[in-house]
Protein backbone atom coordinates (compact mmCIF):
# COMPACT_ATOMS: atom_id res chain seq x y z
CA UNK A 1 0.00 0.00 0.00
CA UNK A 2 1.32 3.42 -0.90
CA UNK A 3 1.31 6.49 1.33
CA UNK A 4 -1.64 8.04 -0.51
CA UNK A 5 -3.72 4.93 0.11
CA UNK A 6 -2.74 4.83 3.78
CA UNK A 7 -3.57 8.51 4.21
CA UNK A 8 -6.99 8.18 2.53
CA UNK A 9 -7.86 5.07 4.55
CA UNK A 10 -7.07 6.80 7.85
CA UNK A 11 -9.08 9.81 6.69
CA UNK A 12 -12.02 7.56 5.76
CA UNK A 13 -12.09 5.54 9.01
CA UNK A 14 -10.92 8.31 11.35
CA UNK A 15 -9.37 5.63 13.52
CA UNK A 16 -5.76 4.43 13.45
CA UNK A 17 -6.35 0.85 14.62
CA UNK A 18 -9.31 0.25 12.29
CA UNK A 19 -7.42 1.68 9.33
CA UNK A 20 -4.42 -0.52 10.13
CA UNK A 21 -6.65 -3.58 10.29
CA UNK A 22 -8.35 -2.75 6.97
CA UNK A 23 -4.93 -2.24 5.33
CA UNK A 24 -3.49 -5.38 6.96
CA UNK A 25 -0.52 -3.49 8.35
CA UNK A 26 0.58 -2.93 11.92
CA UNK A 27 -0.64 0.11 13.79
CA UNK A 28 2.95 1.34 14.40
CA UNK A 29 3.75 1.04 10.67
CA UNK A 30 0.63 3.03 9.80
CA UNK A 31 1.39 5.70 12.40
CA UNK A 32 4.95 5.94 11.13
CA UNK A 33 3.77 6.40 7.52
CA UNK A 34 1.38 9.19 8.56
CA UNK A 35 4.05 10.83 10.73
CA UNK A 36 6.56 10.71 7.87
CA UNK A 37 4.02 12.31 5.52
CA UNK A 38 3.25 15.06 8.03
CA UNK A 39 6.97 15.68 8.48
CA UNK A 40 7.46 15.83 4.72
CA UNK A 41 4.63 18.36 4.36
CA UNK A 42 5.57 20.16 7.59
CA UNK A 43 1.92 20.35 8.70
CA UNK A 44 -0.39 18.24 10.87
CA UNK A 45 -2.81 16.33 8.64
CA UNK A 46 -4.87 14.98 11.52
CA UNK A 47 -6.11 16.18 14.88
CA UNK A 48 -5.72 13.32 17.33
CA UNK A 49 -7.89 12.25 20.21
CA UNK A 50 -6.51 8.93 21.41
CA UNK A 51 -6.73 6.55 18.48
CA UNK A 52 -9.49 8.57 16.88
CA UNK A 53 -8.41 11.16 14.37
CA UNK A 54 -10.04 13.86 12.30
CA UNK A 55 -8.64 15.66 9.32
CA UNK A 56 -7.10 19.01 10.12
CA UNK A 57 -7.73 21.88 7.74
CA UNK A 58 -4.46 20.94 6.01
CA UNK A 59 -5.55 17.31 5.90
CA UNK A 60 -8.88 18.25 4.33
CA UNK A 61 -7.16 20.21 1.58
CA UNK A 62 -4.56 17.49 1.06
CA UNK A 63 -7.20 14.72 0.90
CA UNK A 64 -9.05 16.53 -1.90
CA UNK A 65 -5.83 16.71 -3.89
CA UNK A 66 -4.84 13.11 -3.16
CA UNK A 67 -8.29 11.82 -4.14
CA UNK A 68 -8.07 13.73 -7.42
CA UNK A 69 -4.57 12.36 -8.08
CA UNK A 70 -5.69 8.79 -7.36
CA UNK A 71 -8.64 9.20 -9.75
CA UNK A 72 -6.28 10.47 -12.46
CA UNK A 73 -3.91 7.53 -11.94
CA UNK A 74 -6.80 5.07 -12.23
CA UNK A 75 -8.01 6.85 -15.36
CA UNK A 76 -4.51 6.72 -16.87
CA UNK A 77 -4.17 2.99 -16.16
CA UNK A 78 -7.59 2.36 -17.68
CA UNK A 79 -6.62 4.28 -20.83
CA UNK A 80 -3.38 2.35 -21.23
CA UNK A 81 -5.21 -0.97 -20.82
CA UNK A 82 -7.73 0.10 -23.47
CA UNK A 83 -4.93 1.00 -25.88
CA UNK A 84 -3.38 -2.43 -25.42
CA UNK A 85 -6.77 -4.14 -25.67
CA UNK A 86 -7.51 -2.46 -28.99
CA UNK A 87 -4.16 -3.41 -30.43
CA UNK A 88 -2.21 -0.17 -30.10
CA UNK A 89 1.51 -0.76 -30.32
CA UNK A 90 4.12 1.96 -29.94
CA UNK A 91 5.94 3.04 -33.06
CA UNK A 92 9.10 1.15 -33.89
CA UNK A 93 10.68 4.41 -34.95
CA UNK A 94 12.71 6.37 -32.47
CA UNK A 95 12.93 10.11 -32.33
CA UNK A 96 16.19 11.63 -33.43
CA UNK A 97 18.37 13.31 -30.83
CA UNK A 98 17.30 16.68 -32.28
CA UNK A 99 13.59 15.83 -31.96
CA UNK A 100 14.02 14.60 -28.39
CA UNK A 101 15.85 17.77 -27.42
CA UNK A 102 13.03 19.91 -28.89
CA UNK A 103 10.46 18.13 -26.69
CA UNK A 104 12.05 19.46 -23.52
CA UNK A 105 12.53 23.09 -24.51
Amino acid sequence: MNTAGIFLTVARYQHITRAAKVLSISQPALSQAISKLETELDVPLFERSGRNVQLSRYGTLFSENVERAVRELKHGKKNVRRMVEFGYRPSKYRLSQYSRSRLYT
